[in-house]
């Protein structure tokens, strides 16, 4: 059942291409949508244990226990910390899962009990089709095809050194590109850029700094 928070601030969208999770207080999960639960279904290095998301290595599930304590502010800091990204292998060796953790900041304060929803998890896999999210930057921000590239590499949690690597280009290239790609998309870091990507995937009609394409 979806929280009534979660429901109204429309996150668990079903309609979305990629994984959308809920977390409660210390990290158990609430709720997901359809993309999120078919990823989840594969237990392809990520899967969900005594109600919190584990990975298949000991250090990756460690890393994301405490990106997800971190957004939620378990340690008494409310939101002290913005989440991140972190990168997730797979055992079946395709490309790594690609996740965002954010704190979930509700505009109504959650009742005492703090049992609604404090943090979401954004689930990019890589082996979807990605020829919408092409159309999608550079319809909206005006990407070119390498840029967009990049930005879906950023995605999947790639750093400059690993875009350069993957598209065979120097590594000044991918800093280049990089830039440009959060310029156009008004992002201030690479964890930013993700986080504006997958709040507006339905966002269409408008390019650099809002206006028409």
């Amino acid at each position: 059942m979806v929280h009534p928070a979660i429901s109204l601030i429309g996150l668990v969208d079903h309609r979305l291409p990629f994984g959308v999770i809920a977390l409660g207080e210390e990290g158990r999960v609430l709720a997901m949508n359809h993309a999120a639960h078919e990823i989840l279904h594969q237990a392809d290095g990520l899967r969900v244990s005594k109600g919190r998301l584990i990975t298949a290595r000991r250090r990756e599930t460690a890393d994301l226990a405490r990106l997800v304590s971190e957004a939620a502010g378990y340690d008494g800091k409310a939101f002290a910390a913005q989440g991140g990204t972190i990168s997730v292998s797979r055992t079946s060796n395709r490309r790594n899962y690609g996740l965002l953790v954010a704190p979930l900041r509700l505009i109504s304060p959650p009742p005492p009990e703090r049992t609604g929803p404090r943090a979401v998890v954004f689930v990019n896999d890589p082996e979807r089709p990605t020829r919408s999210w092409k159309a999608l930057l550079h319809g909206r921000y005006g990407l070119t095809s390498a840029e967009a590239e990049v930005a879906l590499l950023v995605l999947e949690g790639a750093r400059p050194d690993d875009i350069a690597k993957r598209r065979r280009s120097t590594l000044n290239t991918a800093r280049t590109q990089l830039k440009s790609v959060l310029d156009k998309v008004g992002a201030r870091s690479q964890t930013d850029l993700v986080r504006v990507l997958l709040s507006e995937p339905n966002a269409q009609g408008t390019g650099q700094h809002g206006k028409p394409n």
